[in-house]
């Protein structure tokens, strides 16, 4: 049997009754930082933007809901803005590839919305999204040589967690799934390093993207198209698309065995996850010492991520961040923002908060010491289920020094946040779309999804009055 045939297979005959509940509540914790972020992400001009575009290409379906929105729209276009919305303050969670939930999430809630599926079957379809995505996605990684010349393709491989997922809820057999998966290969975006390199916030719309097409993926599959049954496989198979090689073993190591969607790092910050640690000791700091943001002479982090050009994370701008992107990346940036305002929030990247002279000035004080590494070499000891050890030192003009050192975040595997942990990250998250009373009833509702006869009860608690 091929790998795709192998894969497609899986991802059909799950069900739910083979989840751990370890498993089944990851899926529902996903759901809720998702629709969590997403909801926080609905404050940026970005956000607003991909709403407003949905909305205008949404059609006369009423079928999916964009979560904060009044009324409802095509699934597609739903997940387009949802996707988007996860993505555009980088606070969903991250896997040893990328963001599978922002496009296993916005996708599978559209079409169960469309469809009227029960929560199980909901639930069972992100984990097979997450179980097939994750292991293509490890398969076709590149070498260094070519992810230098190239780009790494996170928002190109992405389509296939929006895609399994919907074909899971959408298709009746295996052969459909296997063209749903051969439909994706075929639909996904280029991989293109410049705009890796330019900061570019077209790279938040690239989740949304993809998160749409791995429906339009799903949708194509069920009218009947065939040819593509073995897009995986072979010396002209789905890897050449991206890669100058493929790790054939990755694509069904442990499959039906080990459930990849454990090794999920949820953010507790809207950062880029290479920042996640330096926030958690600086958040330490901030709560155990007492100091004025003024009285810091210097901030000294380590390791230095700016081994690799265009990939550093690093970057100072006296002058002013490029983008969202650009200052979601940056450590300087993002430790002077927390210590400005502590509490995360759209406002971080305002367009003026890109400018501040305050800001600027206190990322200028942001230093880095120790070995040089880059985000491949850091993701390479995530894969290996470890993580980078981290460091701060804050200097103040008294002369005292302050200093933490942590090896994993809050979030990663080995250093889990608890159900009510990532029930206060959501409080916060949505707190500028509803009333406390209505927050409490959305949680309550995600933590029962496996007992839901279907998501539009949540789906209506999720839009606006």
């Amino acid at each position: 049997m091929s790998f795709s045939h192998r894969l497609a297979s899986y991802a059909h005959e799950l069900r739910f009754a083979d989840l751990p509940a370890e498993v089944v509540e990851q899926a529902k914790l996903l759901t809720l930082h998702v629709i969590g972020v997403s909801l926080a992400g609905r404050q940026t001009r970005q956000g607003s933007d991909a709403v407003r575009l949905a909305l205008g290409m949404g059609g006369e379906s009423a079928e999916a809901t964009i979560w904060g929105e009044r009324g409802r729209v095509s699934a597609s276009q739903a997940a387009f803005a949802n996707g988007t919305l996860a993505d555009v303050l980088d606070w969903e969670d991250c896997s040893w590839t990328g963001h599978p939930s922002a496009g296993a999430i916005p996708a599978a809630f559209a079409v169960a919305e469309r469809t009227g599926a029960p929560g199980r079957d909901y639930l069972t379809a992100i984990v097979a999204g997450y179980e097939v995505y994750q292991r293509i996605a490890m398969a076709v990684q590149p070498s260094h040589e070519t992810y230098l010349k190239f780009g790494w393709g996170l928002t190109s491989w992405q389509i296939l967690a929006a895609a399994v997922p919907a074909a899971k809820l959408l298709l009746e057999t295996p052969r459909q799934m296997r063209q749903a998966i051969g439909i994706a290969a075929i639909m996904t975006p280029i991989v293109n390093r410049k705009i890796q390199l330019d900061r570019s916030d077209m790279y938040h719309y690239q989740h949304g993207l993809t998160s749409r097409d791995g429906i339009v993926a799903a949708d194509i599959a069920r009218s009947g198209i065939t040819g593509l049954e073995d897009v995986l496989d072979g010396d002209h198979g789905y890897w050449v698309t991206l890669s100058d090689k493929c790790d054939w073993d990755w694509m069904t190591r442990e499959l039906g065995e080990r459930f990849l969607i454990q090794q999920t790092l949820f953010k507790r910050w809207p950062v880029n996850m290479w920042v996640q640690q330096f926030l958690d000791m600086v958040d330490d700091i901030r709560r155990t010492e007492r100091f004025a943001v003024d009285a810091i002479e210097l901030i000294v982090v380590s390791p230095d991520f700016s081994k690799t050009a265009g990939a550093s994370r690093m970057i100072k701008r006296p002058e002013g961040y490029l983008s969202t992107t650009d200052a979601q990346f940056s450590i300087p940036f993002c430790i002077a923002k927390y210590l400005l305002d502590p509490t995360p929030s759209a406002d971080w990247f305002a367009p003026q908060s890109l400018r501040d002279p305050a800001t600027l000035a206190l990322s200028a004080k942001v230093d880095a010491t120790g070995e040089k590494t880059s985000p491949l070499d850091a993701f390479a000891l995530f894969q290996q289920g470890d993580y980078v050890r981290a460091a701060i030192r804050i200097g103040l003009r008294d002369g005292r020094t302050i200093e933490r050192r942590t090896h994993f975040p809050k979030g990663h595997p080995r250093n889990r946040m608890s159900r009510q942990e990532l029930s206060d990250v959501f409080r916060v998250a949505a707190a500028r779309s509803f009333a406390a009373e209505r927050i409490e009833r959305i949680i309550a509702a995600v933590l029962r999804l496996d007992e839901a006869d279907g998501l539009r009860d949540l789906a209506g608690l999720l839009r606006a009055q």
